[in-house]
């Protein structure tokens, strides 16, 4: 089973140093690239960080010719509401093989950022709103990428998820309707210990009828490229799934597992 791991940043993502050939070792015929594209990004003092694409087309002819690796290139787009219009135009310009969908700030600051909690008294609702708003704007997208982002510098148990659970219920009906598959991010999972969120989005999920699962380690180094897959196969499995999907050109691609 050759799985491609859908969702990795090179150095064409503004947070990433990785050249792309350090990823060419793990042995691969297909690697796929979702570099950020981050309009007013607080990160960046609000500058607007986009994907280098030529670079990338470069890479992408590098990597047939020297390493017989096709190299297939997505991007992961930061929903902006202020923004729309410049992401849609941006999105029209080039056949991506993958749109990811993510939210990660509010335009003031970035969901991760504890300065968060002095202009909104539930980050979290916010960041979900945010997320429904994303999915019903941004109709070409593939993936809907790490549902957790917004929870991730919380301190949430279980029990509290439940007053989230219409908001979640509305994003995971709206992707299911669009066609949008559902990441499961393991980093998210297994690195900032969010596994009981996933496994609440999942019981949900399937249970509306959701059925395209993707596996996205996240990486912005090598070594992170399919980051603990064997452990949310296992778990996709005990779901009893037995595949998920792949994108090439936004076409779905299904493996079994």
């Amino acid at each position: 089973m050759k799985l491609i791991d859908q969702h990795m940043h090179c150095d064409a993502s503004f947070d990433c140093k990785e050249p792309y050939t350090n990823y060419l070792n793990n042995n691969v015929n297909q690697i796929i690239f979702t570099d950020h594209f981050d309009l007013n990004n607080p990160i960046s003092n609000k500058e607007d960080d986009i994907p280098d694409l030529e670079k990338l087309k470069r890479y992408q002819k590098e990597a047939k010719v020297i390493y017989n690796t096709e190299l297939l290139i997505g991007i992961e787009v930061g929903y902006v509401k202020e923004r729309i219009s410049d992401i849609k135009k941006h999105l029209s310009s080039y056949n991506y093989d993958s749109i990811i969908l993510s939210v990660h700030h509010n335009n003031k600051f970035d969901f991760m950022d504890l300065d968060i909690s002095t202009i909104s008294n539930d980050p979290i609702d916010e960041y979900l709103n945010l997320l429904i708003d994303a999915v019903k704007d941004v109709d070409c997208a593939t993936i809907l990428a790490h549902i957790d982002y917004g929870f991730r510098i919380h301190n949430i148990s279980s029990e509290k998820l439940n007053d989230y659970k219409v908001q979640i219920i509305k994003i995971l009906s709206n992707i299911i309707s669009k066609n949008i598959a559902l990441e499961l991010n393991t980093k998210s999972m297994y690195k900032y210990d969010n596994l009981f969120i996933y496994e609440f989005v999942i019981d949900h999920y399937i249970a509306m009828g959701g059925k395209d699962f993707t596996l996205g380690s996240d990486a912005h180094k090598h070594e992170d490229m399919f980051y603990c897959f064997e452990n949310a196969i296992q778990l996709l499995k005990s779901y009893n799934v037995n595949h998920i999907v792949e994108f090439k050109q936004g076409e779905k691609i299904i493996k079994y597992i």
